[in-house]
């Protein structure tokens, strides 16, 4: 009972050994671009994969999911690197993390496969790999600072537009505004909204924002749209407020700021006062819609209507599809099952045939469908053979049932078979199981 102990335990070490030296020639490392970041900074992590023989596939971590953060995955890029005296080749993944609470976050262990062959050999083998966690650093927003205007960014645009005449203006008028901010380094996720200030005589009514997010292999930016509707009420002169827009740029730890000016508006009185009321009930019931839209459940990106829509034009195509892909296989059988009963098939398996003795099996079952007064050599040639089956078939006529060197003329059997067909079309006689080739 002890030796079998034994043995067990020699024979798990020794696994456990070669395992090892199997993974050996793997190393991993995961580094950072910066020791620290705020909240809303991106911080570029590089998690690298390196082998001392190669990759036979690319390298694919998934999707990553860290808690307190956002994570957009850029690109993957080749590398090397010298561990001792040992060159290994590697591939690094670039990902920025984007934290949105004042509390470190921790970029997990990863464990994904990777394709790579041993040492000394050449075939690629499916291997873990496991990276270690690594904690990210996130300093608090500071101090003064508004936390719900807070915007780490490296560049920044804001523009507005107007939809209406600014100089035309009468009470029960609707002005639209727009504002769009375009940010570089950042998520639309973190663009604060614009927040427009209340006038005396005008009632404001927000539209749905608009956000969007760029990415190329190197760069991200992102783009929010906010707007609101001007309703004019009272005649007079209104001043609309400038708006001031800041973000802090870590390359130069300095906060910025942009100023959309003031805008000058004079109301002219409007006889009409009664139509004032049914505008403000229509702003009404288009602010409700939007916010009801905005509210509707998506899946995948999609509304719950247009995900049911996909669905459902989904397994319309998939059963027409599978009809018609069903129809198809049932006129491909049908073909090769007429095909298999065709003198065509049965002179396809002569020709592929090499062997002497099975030839003259094959031939003869061809000659079997082709519905002749004699299904014989001698018959077909004197018949439908060409010039040079016929001189090959006189010069050997006296060695009885040695047709070699004549079924050996494969070329001159094409051409014969050739002439039978003709001359069936000739003489409209075509049989029933003719399947040309």
């Amino acid at each position: 009972m002890v030796i079998k102990k034994r043995t067990y335990l020699f024979w798990v070490f020794l696994w456990c050994t070669f395992l090892l030296q199997a993974q050996r020639h793997l190393r991993t490392e995961v580094s950072f671009n910066k020791g620290s970041v705020y909240v809303g900074e991106p911080i570029e992590v590089s998690v690298t994969v390196y082998s001392s023989t190669w990759f036979t596939e690319g390298v694919d971590p998934g999707n990553i999911k860290i808690n307190g953060a956002y994570t957009v995955y850029f690109r993957s890029l080749s590398t090397s690197k010298k561990f001792g005296n040992k060159l290994y080749a590697g591939v690094t993944l670039f990902f920025n993390v984007f934290p949105y609470n004042e509390e470190n976050v921790e970029f997990p262990s990863l464990e994904f496969v990777v394709e790579t062959p041993d040492e000394g050999n050449y075939v690629g083998v499916k291997r873990k790999v496991k990276t270690r966690a690594r904690e990210i650093v996130v300093k608090p927003i500071p101090p003064g600072m508004d936390k719900n205007a807070w915007l780490v960014s490296s560049s920044m645009r804001v523009y507005d537009s107007w939809k209406g005449d600014l100089t035309k203006v009468k009470v029960g008028d609707v002005l639209v505004r727009n504002i769009t901010m375009k940010v570089g380094g950042t998520i639309s996720e973190f663009i604060p909204q614009i927040q427009f200030d209340s006038i005396e005589g005008i009632s404001l009514y927000p539209k749905r924002s608009y956000l969007k997010n760029n990415k190329t292999k190197t760069a991200i930016s992102a783009q929010r749209t906010d707007g609101t509707r001007y309703l004019f009420e009272k005649e007079g002169v209104y001043i609309i407020p400038e708006i001031t827009v800041y973000w802090w740029n870590p390359r130069y730890s300095k906060l910025y700021k942009r100023v959309l000016k003031e805008t000058k508006i004079e109301v002219a009185p409007n006889p009409d006062l009664g139509m004032l009321e049914s505008v403000r009930k229509s702003l009404e019931a288009t602010v409700e819609k939007e916010s009801e839209e905005e509210k509707e459940l998506l899946i995948f990106g999609f509304s719950l209507k247009q995900f049911l829509a996909i669905i459902l034009v989904s397994i319309v195509t998939l059963f027409f599809g599978f009809k018609i892909l069903r129809k198809a296989i049932k006129a491909v059988k049908a073909k090769k099952a007429a095909y298999e009963k065709s003198e065509a098939f049965f002179f396809n398996r002569f020709l592929k045939e090499k062997i002497y003795k099975n030839q003259q099996t094959e031939i003869y079952k061809w000659l079997g469908q082709l519905s002749l007064k004699e299904p014989s050599i001698e018959y077909f040639i004197t018949i439908y053979g060409t010039k040079k089956l016929k001189e090959v078939f006189e010069i050997n006529k006296s060695e009885e049932n040695d047709f070699s060197k004549i079924l050996a003329l494969k070329l001159e059997w094409k051409k014969a078979r050739k002439n039978f067909i003709n001359s069936k079309k000739e003489n409209s006689t075509t049989n029933s199981n003719w399947v040309n080739p």
